[in-house]
């Protein structure tokens, strides 16, 4: 009887820590590094201009022993993008679903790193790192996300450049 009641009530205590622990993050990872490589950056489209979480990828490929220069071997893509917590499809005439309000709802900011053959388009080596955002919590630049993406990038298999 003592037991079930320490139980009930360290319960809530137990579901506060793990709310305290901070957002959860989720790297996703594939392919090899060619080492020694030399590659190109690919801006984005529009303005041309490169993103502060690019320039510290940038610099993390660099450390895995790619090599800037050309003729490049390797394109470079980065991408930092906003997904919504819950995204529906809606054929004519439905409403969107009734849920919970905007206040509660947890996005999910993404920042994702792809080495792609130049010559072939094959992609060589993909790297995603993918966060949970509390409510409270505003939308970063994408350098926070940038150093689980580095230390992925660093650990991951090495190829002869092709």
């Amino acid at each position: 009887m003592i037991t079930l009641r320490t139980a009930a009530a360290a319960a809530p205590f137990l579901l506060l820590a793990g709310c305290a622990a901070g957002p959860a993050q989720q790297v996703n990872l594939s392919g090899t590094v060619p080492a020694g490589a030399r590659y190109a950056l690919v801006l984005p489209a529009g303005d041309g201009a490169s993103t502060p979480a690019a320039s510290v990828l940038e610099g993390c490929v660099r450390a895995a022993g790619l090599v800037p220069g050309q003729p490049a071997t390797v394109l470079l893509h980065s991408a930092h993008a906003l997904r919504p917590a819950r995204a529906a499809v809606l054929r004519a005439g439905e409403d969107p679903p009734r849920g919970r309000s905007p206040s509660r709802r947890k996005d999910r900011e993404e920042l994702t790193l792809t080495l792609t053959d130049r010559t072939s388009g094959a992609v060589l080596w993909r790297g995603s790192v993918l966060r949970v955002l509390r409510p409270d919590e505003p939308v970063g630049d994408g350098t926070t996300l940038a150093a689980p993406l580095c230390a992925a990038l660093k650990a991951a298999p090495q190829a002869a450049p092709g």
